[in-house]
């Protein structure tokens, strides 16, 4: 099953998964922010808390969206793969 990681277009969905998952080192450094501001701002109203998660969340959409994509991807390659070697046993 893992020979269709050996053709161009397995390699390039993983390479686009691989390059997905490097992002997340901006995630981890926006987490940090809200983690900060959340600590200076512990006399907030919880309104203010609420949008500060809210922003989070919007940075954070971005990558759950393109790593789903490139799953999706991934996921197509891989059944029509499967679909070439039953063709081709047949």
């Amino acid at each position: 099953m893992l020979e269709v990681l050996n053709d161009d277009q397995g390699k390039l969905a993983v390479d686009d998964l691989v390059k997905q998952w490097n992002a997340l080192d901006k995630l981890k450094n926006n987490h940090q922010i809200y983690i900060d501001t959340v600590k200076i701002n512990r006399n907030s109203v919880i309104v203010k808390l609420n949008q500060t998660q809210h922003e989070l969340r919007k940075t954070f959409n971005p990558f759950f969206e393109s790593l789903h994509d490139g799953l999706k991807q991934l996921d197509k390659i891989v059944r029509q793969h499967e679909n070439d070697s039953l063709q081709r046993k047949s």
